[in-house]
């Protein structure tokens, strides 16, 4: 069932392993790495791991992304997530390609999601 499918895929922009930059005060931090669920236009969902995400979703809608999302644009992000690393963005995306589509589902609505919040997006209930 095509809608149920879910593709893997990682981007990275400037890819040393782990990225840092300067922080405020001098301090290293961590660059953000996400895992991000994008739905396509045909309910099908594409999983993902970026440093980059509103590159990223811009690059699937424009046709630059992965092969996948190329043939099933728009996409909309429908849910991401912030990790301090790229090996823990990939590990979480394992693990939710392994899930079943309700459970991947039941993310979108998750205080976790902050897909929302980095679209500007005010969500009732969400402070």
């Amino acid at each position: 069932m095509a809608s149920a499918m879910l593709v893997m895929a990682s981007h990275v922009r400037n890819d040393p392993e782990e990225q840092s930059d300067e922080g405020p005060f001098g301090r290293t931090r961590m660059a953000a790495w996400f895992t991000y669920i994008l739905e396509c236009t045909d309910g099908s969902f594409y999983v993902g791991i970026t440093n980059d995400l509103d590159l990223r979703v811009a690059e699937h809608n424009d046709g630059q992304g992965a092969q996948w999302t190329t043939k099933r644009r728009p996409v909309k992000l429908r849910y991401a997530e912030s990790h301090s690393s790229k090996s823990a963005a990939r590990k979480r995306e394992i693990e939710i390609k392994g899930w079943r589509r309700d459970k991947k589902i039941a993310l979108f609505d998750s205080p976790s999601n902050i897909a929302f919040r980095h679209a500007g997006i005010v969500r009732e209930g969400w402070n």
